[in-house]
């Protein structure tokens, strides 16, 4: 998925149905979801990014460890990914797994 409305919208897809999607690929993806917030973005703009209450449950290292063990890659991760989910390869070498999402 590309994008950060697309990239939410695959990432939470893919916590809810570990059946139909097996993996899933995120480029330009949010680090996290406070920066939603930070860049003042409007619902009329980007209404995928406002789930009302999902902030208040899950950020999206949270979303990626549902979706665990089935890999999510994070391509040209952002300097904000990079630092909000740079020990999610050692959550997956915690299930037995050494992948690195942001490689």
């Amino acid at each position: 998925a590309c994008g950060d409305q697309l990239g939410l919208s695959a990432l939470v897809a893919a916590a809810l149905e570990e059946e139909a999607i097996k993996r899933v690929e995120l480029m330009g993806a949010l680090g996290s979801l406070k920066e939603v917030i930070e860049r003042n973005d409007s619902v009329d703009k980007k209404p995928v990014l406002f789930c009302f209450g999902l902030l208040e449950h899950f950020d999206i290292r949270q979303l990626v460890a549902m979706v665990a063990p089935r890999q999510v890659r994070f391509v040209d991760a952002g300097e904000r990914a990079k630092e909000e989910l740079k020990d999610l390869k050692d959550f997956y070498a915690i299930l037995g797994s050494k992948f690195d999402p942001l490689r």
